[in-house]
C-alpha cells in the first residue's frame, strides 16, 4: 500500500470520527436545551415552536451573541434557548413593539424575524432569528403582542 494511500484513510478515518462526535454533541446540546425550556415554561401553553432556530444577534450588540437553540412564542413571552452556550433569552410580549421579516439583519443575508422591543431602560432594541416560516412567526409575535396591551 503506498504511503499516500495510508495517509488518505488515516485522514477520512479521523474526519468520520469528528463527524460523529459532532452529531452527539449537538444532539446532546440540543436535548439540554429542551430540558432547560421545559423547566422554564413548567407547562406554559406554546403557541410556535422551532427546535432549529439561529440567533443572529442584538443591534448595537458589540460582543454579539449568536448560535443556534429553540425559539418559543407563548401567550405572555418569547423565549430562546441557546444548544451552547447554555443561555435563554427572554422578551415579555407586553415590552414587544413589533415584529417584522427582513432579508438582510446584521449584516446576514438570510430571512430573518425581526423583533423590536424596549428594554428595561425603555430604549427600543431588535434581534433576530433565522427561523423556518419567518412571515408566520412575524404575524403571530404581532397579534399576540397585541393581546398583552
Amino acid at each position: 500500500m503506498s504511503p499516500l494511500l495510508v495517509t488518505v484513510l488515516v485522514a477520512a478515518g479521523v474526519l468520520v470520527l469528528l463527524l460523529v462526535a459532532a452529531a452527539v454533541y449537538i444532539v446532546r446540546a440540543a436535548r439540554s436545551a429542551q430540558a432547560r425550556l421545559g423547566a422554564i415554561l413548567r407547562g406554559e401553553r406554546v403557541l410556535k415552536m422551532a427546535g432549529g432556530a439561529n440567533y443572529s444577534g442584538k443591534e448595537g450588540d458589540a460582543a454579539r451573541l449568536r448560535g443556534n437553540g429553540i425559539l418559543v412564542l407563548s401567550p405572555t413571552r418569547i423565549l430562546f434557548t441557546m444548544w451552547a452556550p447554555k443561555v435563554t433569552l427572554e422578551l415579555p410580549l407586553s415590552h414587544v413593539v413589533g415584529a417584522r421579516v427582513e432579508g438582510v439583519f446584521l449584516g446576514r443575508a438570510a430571512k430573518t424575524l425581526v423583533v423590536t422591543y424596549r428594554n428595561k431602560a425603555g430604549a427600543e432594541e431588535s434581534c433576530g432569528w433565522v427561523v423556518p416560516d419567518a412571515d408566520g412567526w412575524a404575524k403571530a409575535v404581532e397579534e399576540n403582542r397585541g393581546k398583552q396591551a
